[in-house]
């Protein structure tokens, strides 16, 4: 997975977002894509080659960590990840459809720099301000989601240190054991720690822009007067 191409399109939106909104691309990046590339394969890289059970009878467990474990935790994260991140791609399309139509402009006769225009901060106002408070709100939806999807797929986010499996073909109830449960315990918290801190930064921007939008009108009414 190229992290690094999606650093780039998310750093061309953070231009554009307000000073919470780079705050949640600081923390996307540093505790979540940089922890995950990093320390999530040594944590978890051994979870199906150390799922240990009681019996010899073959395919058992196999059935019992599928069972237990139907999607890998990286992968979810990745998932998860990739899930959270594509709302902003529909404010970096905005952004550039905007550009666009600034250099159309320019092409028919409008004096327009286009060194400015490159470098150009635009304002979350008008079509903008929809576009980015939408991609905000699917940004809550897709965290809830998975972090409910964690609970419910594992029950629980504490990672068990035994399971027990009688699934065909175990002959009966076997044991099966985790490996280095409490670390992955305490990394899946820290994962979704950080996710709802995540949340919170998400709820706060848009706070923050359903009451910059409010105040606006209220000055526009008031100007009227």
């Amino acid at each position: 997975m190229d992290w690094g191409s999606l650093h780039a399109i998310l750093g061309g939106v953070n231009k554009h977002s307000t000073s919470i909104g780079k705050i949640w691309l600081t923390v996307l990046f540093i505790f979540r894509i940089m922890i995950l590339v990093v320390a999530a394969e040594r944590v978890w890289g051994d979870e199906q080659q150390d799922f240990v059970c009681n019996t010899l009878q073959p395919g058992c467990k196999n059935v019992c960590y599928d069972h237990f474990f139907p999607i890998s935790h990286i992968r979810l994260w990745a998932l998860q990840l990739i899930f959270v991140s594509t709302p902003a791609l529909l404010v970096a399309m905005h952004v550039a459809y905007t550009r666009h139509e600034k250099k159309r402009r320019f092409r028919n006769g409008e004096k327009i720099n286009i060194e400015e225009l490159k470098n150009e901060k635009i304002h979350i106002q008008g079509p903008l301000w929809w576009t980015y408070t939408s991609s905000i709100f699917f940004r809550i939806i897709f965290e809830a989601i998975f972090m409910y999807t964690f609970y419910y797929m594992y029950d629980g986010y504490q990672m068990p240190r035994l399971v027990k499996c009688n699934a065909w073909p175990c002959p009966n109830t076997v044991d099966c054991f985790v490996s280095r449960p409490t670390e992955k315990t305490m990394f899946t918290i820290f994962m979704l720690a950080v996710s709802g801190i995540c949340i919170l930064l998400n709820l706060a921007e848009l706070c923050y822009l359903v009451i910059k939008v409010c105040m606006r009108e209220r000055r526009k009414s008031t100007a009227l007067k």
